[in-house]
């Protein structure tokens, strides 16, 4: 037996909690062309996007035992990957 559930939502009034997070999602995007832009030599140079992904994500994103170049957790906290 195969079952499929599916259901609609709608946004009533709350458009502008969508229109925050496109907001922010763009601010965090941009900040981010910085990073890229800026060590964009070292990225061609890395083969594959997952690896360039990483790379990028080693630049922003600190840790116990690194300390990103771009404080992009400070700026965005707790913004996922």
């Amino acid at each position: 037996m195969h079952l499929t559930s599916s259901y609609s939502v709608e946004f009533r009034n709350s458009l502008g909690t969508v229109k925050n997070t496109v907001l922010l999602y763009r601010k965090a995007v941009e900040y981010l062309i910085t990073p890229v832009r800026d060590h964009y030599e070292e990225l061609e140079k890395i083969s594959g996007s997952n690896y360039q992904q990483q790379f990028i994500e080693h630049l922003v994103h600190s840790t116990k035992n690194h300390k990103a170049v771009y404080d992009f957790d400070k700026e965005f906290y707790k913004f996922p990957s």
